[in-house]
């Protein structure tokens, strides 16, 4: 069986590019500790140091990742750029999870779901998710 590939979507500018992507990169990590491929949009910010883009390049680069992409997780704090990568999931009809929701409701949201798709994708997430949201918490009370 395939490994499930899950994009990391969450905010970037706000407060800052690089606390961003550092929250992005320990949300990935817990993820890949449970055995799922991730995809971090947030690295492009170190390509960018190197060879700067404007942001439409680094939104359809991501989005074209995205859409091989079996389940979205969604880190919190407002983005446009997150809340477009969210609507496209949601069109594709592929997962879209809130650690959000878990860390408020002490369980995930699942908004969407293709059977078809990932079968063994919705009991595995919603386990690792959760652990991922209590994680997340610990790690920002670290911080």
């Amino acid at each position: 069986m395939t490994t499930p590939l899950i994009y990391v979507a969450g905010p970037y500018t706000r407060p800052d590019p690089q606390t961003n992507t550092r929250k992005a990169i320990f949300a990935a990590q817990r993820l890949v500790e449970f055995g799922y491929a991730v995809f971090v949009p947030h690295l492009f910010h170190h390509w960018d140091e190197f060879i700067p883009g404007p942001y439409k390049q680094w939104m359809r680069l991501g989005m074209a990742v995205l859409e091989r992409c079996d389940a979205l997780v969604l880190l919190p704090g407002y983005s446009p750029g997150a809340e477009a990568e969210t609507a496209r999931m949601q069109e594709l009809k592929r997962p879209v999870l809130t650690t959000q929701a878990a860390m408020t409701q002490g369980c995930l949201e699942l908004l969407t779901y293709n059977a078809g798709r990932a079968p063994h994708l919705e009991l595995a997430t919603n386990i690792a998710l959760e652990i991922l949201a209590r994680n997340l918490k610990d790690d920002a009370t670290k911080q």
